[in-house]
């Protein structure tokens, strides 16, 4: 392996842990939106949009996931 290589190698690792972590992250609040009792819904910043709801969402208005998407 060239020293270039070697070098870009360690270049690339923080960022492969910064996207393992953000991974976990993600995948830590998916988990945590959908198992919520409580109704979430995600919105555009001008809140006019619902982006998506977790599954007590749906339950609450009685409507489907695609159904609230997008409302």
């Amino acid at each position: 392996m060239a020293a270039s290589d070697q070098d870009q190698g360690i270049q690339s690792q923080p960022w492969r842990l910064l996207e393992e972590a953000l991974a976990l992250s993600r995948r830590d609040y998916w988990e945590l939106f959908e198992a919520s009792l409580d109704a979430v819904l995600v919105t555009n910043p001008e809140g006019e949009t619902i982006l998506d709801a977790n599954r007590a969402a749906s339950e609450l208005y009685g409507l489907d996931h695609q159904e609230l998407v997008g409302r």
